[in-house]
């Protein structure tokens, strides 16, 4: 995406099992686990990807809750349900990851 955030829809052609569509928005989850999975693939941190997709975790924290959102690829959550907090608290644990690589 051009905020440097990636989306569920652009993980793979996923089809959720409740025939719900996948997220387009820009998501936590998505995001954090692209980024660290290109700084983990030997991906340069100066690179666009990687710098725009940690300036989004960055801009996109929940400054509530500490949290970044996350959606399901399976179906859609609600996201106060215990398997919708999973996700958020998965897009949480690897957008540390990615923030605090290479520190």
């Amino acid at each position: 995406m051009p905020d440097g955030a990636w989306n569920v829809q652009s993980l793979g052609p996923w089809k959720r099992v409740d025939d719900t569509a996948i997220e387009a928005k820009a998501d936590g989850l998505a995001t954090a686990l692209t980024v660290l999975s290109l700084q983990q693939s030997g991906v340069a941190a100066a690179s666009d990807g990687v710098e725009r997709g940690l300036a989004w975790l960055r801009a996109n924290q929940d400054r509530a809750t500490g949290r970044w959102i996350g959606s399901s690829l399976n179906k859609n959550r609600d996201p106060n349900s215990d398997p919708g907090r999973f996700m958020s608290d998965a897009a949480t644990a690897y957008a540390v990851l990615a923030l605090t690589k290479g520190r």
